[in-house]
């Protein structure tokens, strides 16, 4: 018996040792992101989930490595990855919200994001704001055809502007705008 505690004191230390090791190459990896060295944030990232495959916030990072690397595809597995492994891992929903091209899932994501904070702005990069998210929302509806909720988030961006969604003419001024918006917001 004595000496099962001991191995499962071994092991316990080992699991919170690849942890802290996970965490330390986590934050490596964030630092190199926000110094705009997204290969160099990869490979922490790519070494910390080698430390411990459970560390949710080395992929959401990846999730945004391969985004600025236009990788869309490793980026939304790996975002994906991190909400199952971490829920409450709001960046992770955000990056979804703006990468993927499953419009009915962009909407849900952004819907999480805007519900849960509507004051979110990603930490490790400032410019991306709860605007972004609408914008992002905006244009995930126009391609659902939902006209009418695609103005409404614009409306939180832009609140003078005004289209009428039922003519050809106002869907198409939304979807200029909604570009115009994007261009200068992402």
């Amino acid at each position: 018996m004595n000496r099962l505690c001991w191995i499962a004191l071994f092991v316990s230390v080992l699991i919170g040792c690849s942890s802290h090791v996970a965490g330390d190459l986590t934050e490596d990896g964030w630092s190199a992101f926000e110094s705009g060295d997204y290969v160099s944030a990869r490979s922490f990232f790519l070494d910390a989930i080698d430390a411990d495959d459970g560390y949710a916030d080395a992929y959401n990072g990846l999730g945004w490595c391969y985004a600025c690397l236009d990788s869309i595809t490793k980026s939304i597995s790996n975002f994906k990855t991190a909400i199952n492994r971490d829920e409450g891992l709001l960046d992770s929903y955000a990056g979804l919200a703006i990468v993927d091209n499953n419009y009915g899932n962009a909407v849900s994501r952004a819907t999480t994001v805007i519900n849960t904070d509507p004051h979110y702005c990603f930490s490790h990069d400032t410019t991306v704001t709860i605007e972004d998210i609408y914008l992002c929302r905006a244009h995930a509806w126009v391609c659902l055809g939902e006209f009418q909720k695609a103005l409404d988030d614009v409306r939180v961006v832009d609140p003078g502007f005004f289209a009428d969604v039922s003519t050809h003419e106002g869907r198409e001024a939304l979807i200029r705008r909604i570009e115009e918006l994007l261009i200068s917001y992402l």
